[in-house]
């Protein structure tokens, strides 16, 4: 099966011509972009609730510094 150009990963099964004019040239949506988007957030969420416990714990912010810099440092 052929891709159109630079839409690796797609199970399209039109072959690039043809897949190019059908979506005018646009990448069909990965089949699993919401696992990848999801286990990043949750990724995210852990690596935070890490670094928030690093912080408080040895003492290098109070808790109330720590729920206020995690965050804006991780948006």
């Amino acid at each position: 099966m052929s891709q159109p150009d630079g839409c690796s990963g797609s199970r399209d099964p039109h072959p690039a011509p043809i897949a190019q004019a059908l979506t005018g040239g646009v990448c069909p949506p990965h089949p699993d972009r919401k696992k990848v988007v999801l286990s990043m957030l949750v990724g995210l969420g852990f690596l935070m609730v890490a670094v928030f416990m690093y912080l408080v714990l040895s003492k290098r912010a109070t808790p109330v510094v720590g729920l206020i810099l995690v965050p804006v440092a991780f948006g």
